[in-house]
């Protein structure tokens, strides 16, 4: 209990990780995410919108989140997988395009892996890519 004088006491706000986000917006019907083919669309003033994607340096598809007048973006597989499995993924672990960015963000082509798993088969993709 704070008891300071002559000022009101505020408690911590919660603040959500983006992913977090994703799955309260799913689970509260404001966001759908076409797991198949790697879509999403987010209601807006009552009509539904294909969200607003763009691409980072490293060629990942992000999806342009607002909350709470703040802008947020989230890796558009990482909210496939979310949307696919109702759950975040655990600590320690990453999504990985088992046949390459280019071939989408659909389900088909994702899969979780321990961050070691993951480094491991970029580490052999690397050195193949060096060796030929």
């Amino acid at each position: 209990m704070n008891t300071t004088i002559g000022r009101t006491a505020h408690p911590r706000t919660y603040t959500a990780t983006t992913e977090q986000i994703v799955l309260d917006r799913i689970a509260a019907g404001t966001l759908r995410i076409d797991t198949l083919r790697g879509r999403a669309s987010v209601l807006y003033r009552g009509q539904w919108r294909e969200a607003t994607y763009y691409r980072c340096h490293r060629g990942y598809r992000w999806m342009r989140l607002h909350h709470r007048g703040a802008r947020r973006a989230v890796g558009l597989h990482r909210a496939v997988w979310i949307a696919s499995h109702k759950t975040l993924p655990p600590e320690g672990c990453e999504i990985h395009h088992t046949r390459g960015k280019i071939a989408g963000d659909g389900i088909g082509n994702l899969e979780l892996l321990t961050r070691e798993a993951h480094a491991e088969i970029h580490r052999r993709d690397y050195d193949d890519f060096m060796n030929s």
